[in-house]
């Protein structure tokens, strides 16, 4: 099985030298989750199947994308079954009842994790992938 690759800490540096950049330099524009996968082409293949993502990248024993319209969804080889069950991420979306809708006839809503409100201002459900890798689909209420 493939090792765990995390990514170095000198890539996640702000600048060259360690100094933070001025927030007048920048645009946040959007975030990719980069998720656990024990098998990347099953990974891949269920977010495929399950919410009809687009496959854009499978390599097997290194990592796998998934595009959902305009989001992707990224998968790195693993071999710690361990790892997914502890990682999740969160998606915002329109039409969550629609999307609820499709993950319950998949079979694919996480135990604990039916539609609901929270009280924070949101509606969300959340996803078990085959992994373990809880995902959390929400909308503003």
């Amino acid at each position: 099985g493939a090792s765990p690759k995390a990514p170095s800490m000198s890539s996640c540096a702000a600048d060259g030298d360690g100094r933070h950049m001025s927030a007048q330099a920048f645009r946040w524009v959007g975030a990719t989750p980069v998720l656990a996968s024990l098998d990347i082409q099953r990974t891949v293949d269920f977010y495929v199947r399950t919410l009809g993502a687009r496959a854009v990248h499978a390599q097997v024993g290194e990592y796998g994308i998934v595009a959902l319209g305009d989001l992707e969804l990224h998968f790195w080889a693993c071999d710690d079954r361990r790892i997914p069950s502890l990682t999740s991420c969160r998606i915002e979306v329109d039409g969550i009842d629609a999307l609820y809708a499709r993950c319950r006839q998949q079979g694919s809503v996480h135990p604990n994790g039916p539609l609901r409100a929270q009280p924070w201002g949101t509606r969300e459900f959340s996803l078990l992938d085959e992994d373990g890798n809880c995902v959390t689909f929400h909308a503003k209420a």
